[in-house]
């Protein structure tokens, strides 16, 4: 009670499990002996002395959900930079969509090409809905 933990959620509307990724869910799910199967959300959280349960963002920075779904912000950063002529990325949720903004360093790099790597790379989940690319300097 009024200590930050990791939130964990547990009941019949919890998944078995990732579908077809043991890994993850070795890593996202625990049986305990009392309560038994939980899903370790990611989230921090408290519970109140009035019983609400206070949460209080994401214990891995730069991991998010958007619209149920984890999203790694760096990971689309990372792929974005692989992009010729990008200087830098940055990834963020604008409005509950996700948006990418990169400097560039040359016409040459254009939304349709970041865009295109994104979706050769990244999951459809984590493909920015918008992105935004200004000249270096």
């Amino acid at each position: 009670m009024g200590e930050v933990g990791e939130l964990v959620i547990g009941g019949h509307q919890v998944a078995e499990g990732y579908l077809n990724r043991p890994e993850l869910s070795m890593a996202a799910f625990i049986d305990d002996p009392e309560f038994g199967r939980l899903y370790r959300t990611g989230d921090k959280a408290r519970i109140l002395p009035n019983g609400t349960i206070e949460c209080l963002g994401r214990i891995a920075s730069g991991q998010i959900k958007l619209r149920g779904q984890r999203v790694e912000l760096g990971e689309i950063e990372q792929i974005i930079a692989k992009a010729d002529g990008c200087h830098a990325v940055a990834a963020l949720i604008i409005d509950d969509n996700l948006v990418a903004f990169c400097s560039i360093g040359s016409s040459d790099v254009s939304k349709k090409n970041i865009k295109d790597l994104c979706d050769r790379w990244l999951p459809n989940h984590m493909v920015p809905a918008d992105i935004v690319s200004n000249p270096w300097g």
